[in-house]
């Protein structure tokens, strides 16, 4: 799956990252802060919108799965804009970068068993 997601390095690496467990939702914006450096400190906005934009693609590519993870991963079955506008709701409701737990998991559809 980790294939499908190279024309972006970063969707590629947390796609292989999903391939041996699930992540969180704090992981990817970590990631995404962390390697976008070009970000300046303080721009959270524009962070905000490179987290949302890289999972709206990896739901659009279907190399990601967007669920809660509380006794197994529940799988939310919307579309990946509406995945998004969920993710954005609810992190604007938490006022902070979410922490592991928080808001959502993802995994790949290999991990759910699906071809």
């Amino acid at each position: 799956m980790a294939e499908e997601a190279e024309g972006d390095p970063l969707l590629a690496s947390l796609v292989a990252s999903a391939e041996d467990g699930a992540i969180g939702l704090w992981l990817i914006v970590a990631v995404v802060k962390n390697v976008r450096a070009q970000i300046a400190e303080g721009a959270e906005q524009e962070a905000r919108d490179a987290v949302l934009a890289l999972i709206r693609e990896a739901l659009r590519q279907r190399v990601l799965v967007v669920g809660t993870h509380e006794d197994g991963f529940d799988a939310w079955h919307v579309s990946p804009d509406d995945a998004v506008k969920r993710i954005d709701r609810e992190w604007s409701e938490l006022g902070r970068d979410p922490i592991p737990g928080e808001i959502a998991t993802f995994v790949t559809p290999g991990r759910l068993g699906y071809a």
